[in-house]
């Protein structure tokens, strides 16, 4: 993590977009999503029954969604790494006791 990086325990920037976009945006994928973002404007994204969808349509929405991916991400990995240090922290408090309730027993 870098300097300018903050830690998400909980805030989540939770996309504000229309739930047709969402609803296909969570069946393409993050990885595919990211890659259509980068395509020129002018390109297809899908087409569905409400007809064609341009990457020019898209593009706020597919920002917005991926800023909540990512928000998710880190916010998962911050837990994970929360974890590793509480247990962490946990087992050398019990090796602490484990040592000294060894020494205790052994000076008797």
């Amino acid at each position: 993590m870098t300097a300018g990086q903050t830690v998400r325990w909980l805030l989540v920037r939770e996309a504000k977009i229309d739930p047709r976009y969402r609803q296909r945006f969570e069946e393409l994928g993050a990885e595919i999503v990211r890659a259509y973002f980068t395509e020129p404007i002018g390109t297809i994204v899908w087409t569905d029954d409400q007809g064609v969808t341009t990457l020019r349509e898209a593009h706020e929405p597919m920002q917005l969604w991926l800023r909540e991916q990512f928000d998710r991400a880190e916010r998962k990995e911050t837990w994970l790494l929360t974890m590793e240090v509480a247990i962490t922290i946990f087992v050398a408090a019990e090796l602490v006791m484990s040592i000294l309730d060894f020494y205790c027993r052994s000076s008797k």
